[in-house]
């Protein structure tokens, strides 16, 4: 069985693409016959993994090709490595030209699902807008559902990484006999064994949270929680805001008992300090940091979406 992959995105050991290598390169344990594409790449050593773009002319072609064009240049070298009955494997940012052109010629098509569907997603965010009186949400289209349902009908094999992404699949439409379940699963050579976390002060209560700053994540019902917590306690909180929902945190993050990183590129300090890990996510697919805190040997309190079926 042979099984070509497809992220249409720029390769580095760290977010999406590194659920797309950690899953390929398990597979290829097993299987042997993987191979793995994305546009270009940084930190990428592994034998079953190749530049759409060669990195000796990387940096010039994102200074002056446009980036639909370079997706386009990324999905033709893919569909050039793809010989007869190769299982295709495709990930979010695939353009739905390329699932009809593998459609028609018959190869197996599959889509992995890394949050929920976006008729879903749209849906929860809408009207958490509008409960807290913010500006219309626009952050998904009509057209980008559409293009989705489109992909998902042109697919074989669905993949859902959580019981909530199942959900969503089955009330868009999506034929149960479509979808296999799943989830990103638990590397322990990249979380933080329990051997390297450090003795804990007996003092208080240590939260975390790792994440986006935004109404998907939650962050607003955490800063609203955490104001009604009358006892000794620090929240650690990860992640970058988004623009739109500075006011929404504004003053919070210089609390006294909140300390705040844009980024971390180690998150082992925060995991080790930390007595608890919460997730009040609205909306989410296998969300990462819910095995990192597991595997630092946390206990977690997270909403049904933050939990990824967990």
């Amino acid at each position: 069985m042979k099984i070509r992959i497809l992220y249409p995105n720029y390769f580095r050991n760290s977010l999406i693409a590194y659920v797309v290598l950690s899953i390929a390169e398990s597979m290829h344990a097993i299987n042997q016959s993987i191979r793995v594409m994305g546009i270009s790449s940084s930190d990428v050593r592994l034998s079953i993994y190749s530049d759409a773009i060669p990195q000796v002319v990387e940096r010039l072609a994102f200074k002056f090709v446009d980036a639909r064009l370079l997706k386009k240049i990324t999905e033709y070298r893919f569909k050039s490595m793809l010989r007869p009955g190769d299982i295709v494997c495709l990930w979010p940012g695939t353009s739905t030209e390329l699932y009809r052109d593998l459609n028609s010629k018959g190869y197996v098509v599959v889509k992995e699902m890394v949050n929920c569907h976006q008729l879903t997603s749209q849906r929860i965010l809408s009207d958490e807008y509008v409960r807290l009186s913010l500006p219309k949400f626009d952050g998904i289209s009509d057209d980008e559902i559409k293009e989705e349902t489109d992909q998902l009908a042109l697919s074989d094999i669905v993949i859902s990484p959580s019981p909530m992404v199942r959900k969503s699949l089955l009330s868009a439409g999506v034929p149960e006999s479509k979808i296999i379940n799943s989830s990103f699963g638990w590397a322990p050579s990249k979380v933080y064994s329990t051997k390297k976390l450090k003795e804990k002060p007996s003092a208080g209560v240590t939260v975390a949270f790792v994440g986006t700053l935004c109404v998907r994540k939650g962050v607003h019902l955490l800063k609203e929680i955490w104001g009604n917590l009358h006892a000794e306690a620090k929240l650690l909180i990860v992640g970058r805001i988004a623009p739109d929902f500075k006011h929404r945190i504004s003053g919070f993050l210089e609390q006294k008992d909140v300390e705040h990183y844009e980024w971390l590129d180690d998150l082992s300090e925060i995991y080790s300090r930390a007595d608890v890990f919460v997730l009040p996510s609205l909306e989410e697919g296998s969300p990462l940091v819910i095995y990192d805190a597991m595997g630092a040997g946390l206990p977690i309190i997270a909403s049904p979406m933050g939990g990824g079926g967990l």
